[in-house]
């Protein structure tokens, strides 16, 4: 209860600091606030990635993108960065068919993986936490809102069989937030990394899908295509004892790397 009410109040004040910021948005912070609070929790977290913005990054493919709230954090941080963004879900797809009205977004309303085809999906009642993978036990220990699951048909693609929709620019940027199903996104995209700059993951240091990616087997695959690991962009604990139970994992290309 004390955690809880110690993590609003934190918003609370990350909310006004925004407002203090960037006074010529104040109206669409606080509109943001009552109408679309993802997309103002992503515009607060990418307020303060100026060494993001020091990548000089152009374009963005956003795996998992949800309804693009993190397009949105990172169009506030790069005015005028081109991103590709893939969702499976189609109500969160139309919200991110709406963000490319007023940004540089390309949408695709498919899952990403390792195969081309249709295949299970598994849609949470609490969305952001649907998968390829069924969730495990801790999870739901952890998050009992996210209990309730069906399962659903959804399209899947391999990025490295449809690199045609890609037209990349300048530095590159992947973001993967595809629930324990990285590593199957990255061996559909080998081909792909060769244009990556930079990556940045969710990775799962404690089991919450069957199955899941471990940070080991991520770490050792991307070192050896020529990605050092540089940190973690954020991370979600435990309510119970603020144990780390994933992070977003940062990943660059060497200098003269292998690719």
């Amino acid at each position: 209860m004390i955690r809880r009410a110690v993590f609003k109040l934190s918003r609370l004040l990350e909310y006004v600091g925004l407002l203090l910021r960037f006074p010529a948005d104040g109206l669409h912070i606080i509109k943001l606030l009552f109408t679309n609070r993802p997309y103002l929790g992503e515009w607060v977290r990418f307020a303060d990635a100026a060494w993001l913005r020091d990548e000089q990054i152009e374009t963005v493919i956003d795996v998992g993108a949800f309804t693009g709230s993190l397009c949105f954090g990172i169009s506030r941080l790069i005015p005028g960065v081109r991103m590709f963004a893939f969702e499976p879900l189609p109500e969160n797809f139309q919200k991110l068919e709406e963000l490319a009205l007023t940004t540089h977004l390309t949408p695709f309303n498919v899952a990403v993986g390792n195969e081309e085809g249709t295949r299970t999906f598994y849609r949470n009642r609490f969305t952001a936490s649907s998968s390829a993978l069924p969730m495990a036990d801790r999870h739901v220990r952890e998050f009992p809102e996210t209990a309730e699951v069906e399962e659903v048909t959804v399209p899947f693609w391999r990025l490295d069989d449809h690199q045609e929709v890609f037209d990349l620019t300048g530095r590159v940027l992947l973001v993967l937030d595809v629930q324990g199903y990285e590593f199957e996104v990255l061996k559909g995209a080998e081909a792909l990394l060769k244009r990556i700059d930079l990556i940045i993951t969710e990775v799962s240091v404690d089991e919450l899908y069957e199955q899941q990616t471990s940070f080991d087997q991520l770490y050792t695959w991307l070192k050896a295509r020529g990605f050092t690991f540089r940190g973690d962009f954020d991370r979600l604990v435990s309510r119970d004892n603020g144990r780390p139970l994933q992070i977003d994992a940062i990943f660059q290309r060497e200098e003269g790397g292998s690719s």
